[in-house]
This record gives C-alpha cells, sequence and structure tokens, in this order.
C-alpha cells in the first residue's frame, strides 16, 4: 500500500536561510509520486502564504493555516475560522502594546506593523510583503469570519509571555522564532491542528493512519509527528520534536526530505 506523506514548509521543505527549495527534495517528492505515494504539504502557513514555488510542486494537497484550511487536488474542502468572541480580544491587545501581527485570512493576510517598530521589526514587515498576499491591516474592516490564524512578530516577550499565561484553552499559542532576533509566533483555534488535518484527508480514502509520514522541524509540527504512522523530525529540528520521532534526517540544507524517503523506501 502507498504511504500518505505530510510535510512541513519552514525549515523542512524550504531551507530559510536561503528560501530556496533544496533541488533534492523536488526530486524525492516526484519520484514518490511516480511510486504511487501521495504528498501533502502541512503547513502553519494560510493559503495567501503559501506561494507559487509550492503550489508548482507535484503534490496532491495542502494542510494550511495549522489545519484551519484544506485544499485537495485544487479544490477547497475545510475551512474553519477563528471564533471572533476569542479573536477579538487579542487582536485588541496587541493594538493597545504596540506588537506587530498578522491576521491570516483565506485569500488575503492583513499585516498590523507596531507604531514603533526597531529596524529589524521594519526588516521582517518588508520581507512579508513579498512573501505572499498581503495588504495593511487597515483594510482589515472587522472581517473576522475570513481569519483561521494569528501571527505575531516583536521584541516585547513579555508581553507575549502575558497574552499567553492567560489564553483561553480553547486556543494554542507557541513560539516559532522563524526570523532571527525577533520574538516570532503564532496563535490558532486549538480545534485546529496539523493532527486534524490528517485525519480529515484520510478519513476520505479510508487510508490507514499506519501508512502514514509527518515530517517536520518545529513546535507546531509535535502533534502530526506523534500522530503520524511514522513522525520524522529534521536534523535541524527542535529539541523536543527529535525527542518523540521515530526518526531524524539530515537538516534541511543537507536532503533531509531525500535521505528519508530514501530511508522509508518511497524512492
Amino acid at each position: 500500500m502507498s504511504y500518505y506523506v505530510f510535510i512541513d514548509i519552514d525549515g523542512t521543505l524550504l531551507d530559510n536561510s536561503t528560501n530556496i527549495i533544496p533541488s533534492s527534495a523536488i526530486e524525492a517528492i516526484n519520484l514518490a509520486k511516480e511510486n504511487g505515494h501521495k504528498i501533502f504539504i502541512c503547513t502553519g502557513r494560510s493559503f495567501p502564504s503559501i506561494t507559487e514555488n509550492f503550489l508548482e510542486l507535484n503534490i496532491d494537497g495542502i494542510i494550511a493555516g495549522c489545519g484551519g484550511q484544506i485544499i485537495i487536488n485544487g479544490v477547497q474542502e475545510y475551512y474553519c475560522p477563528m471564533p471572533e468572541e476569542m479573536l477579538k480580544p487579542i487582536v485588541k491587545y496587541f493594538i493597545e502594546n504596540d506588537v506587530g501581527f498578522m491576521l491570516e485570512g483565506e485569500k488575503v493576510n492583513y499585516l498590523y506593523c507596531a507604531k514603533n517598530s526597531s529596524k529589524i521589526e521594519k526588516e521582517l514587515t518588508d520581507f512579508l510583503y513579498t512573501d505572499g498576499i498581503f495588504v495593511p491591516f487597515s483594510y482589515f474592516k472587522d472581517k473576522y469570519e475570513e481569519i483561521i490564524k494569528l501571527s505575531f512578530f516583536t521584541l516585547k516577550k513579555d508581553k507575549i509571555d502575558k497574552l499567553f499565561k492567560k489564553l483561553s484553552t480553547k486556543l494554542n499559542g507557541s513560539y516559532d522564532n522563524w526570523y532571527p532576533k525577533v520574538y516570532t509566533g503564532e496563535i490558532s483555534y486549538a480545534r485546529n491542528t496539523k493532527a486534524s488535518g490528517i485525519d480529515y484527508i484520510i478519513s476520505k480514502d479510508n487510508h490507514p493512519i499506519e501508512k502514514t509520514i509527518a515530517i517536520g522541524d518545529g513546535t507546531n509540527d509535535y502533534e502530526m509527528i506523534i500522530h503520524a504512522g511514522i513522525g520524522i523530525a529534521m536534523g535541524n529540528a527542535n529539541k523536543k520534536l527529535k525527542e518523540v520521532a521515530d526518526y531524524i534526517t539530515t537538516n534541511v540544507d543537507d536532503n533531509g526530505i531525500y535521505n528519508c524517503f530514501k530511508k522509508y523506501e518511497l524512492i
């Protein structure tokens, strides 16, 4: 029986230091597809942040926004926004404390820039506008029904820690620190996870969980790594993920995807 393979983007499929998908990863995906396996992107990014270089890959579908949005063979089959009553106070808190954030939607992301941004925060903001479909927060107009996830970027770690301590149990909050020298992370609806996204897809085809492989490197990959039949951590993954993985492959810039596909005879 074929495997269903679920691959994270940042730090797993994408080398964030170069912003390039390694050619060996593209080759591995194509070869695995030829061998009858199904390949899915499973990312914390919302769909507007999944740029053409990922959409052009030979994949069967996308789990976006940490399970909040699911697209199979180009058709959106699931979309579950965060409850407005939970999200609205967080937006208010970030604005009052001058914390940068983005509201991640179905077709566009709304970007709020702190008024007193540091140089490094401004650089991050400029980068985001080149890495997906973003508009300024002024375009938002309280369209809470569109939002599946909130991401933040700031130097004010104390403000984020304070928020996390009083965060509803119906929400997940975590740091991912993907951009150097800035505290970055996300807040998502707890009912949506990368693991729940995997279950949605395999249930449609009655595909056994034992024949699934999940590959990741960060905090929001934890649930899918322990849930999948085989959980694989990248060599550059965080310590917590490596501790629960069934296998640790090489780094993203050292043929990590290709090597784990070879290890499990997908290619």
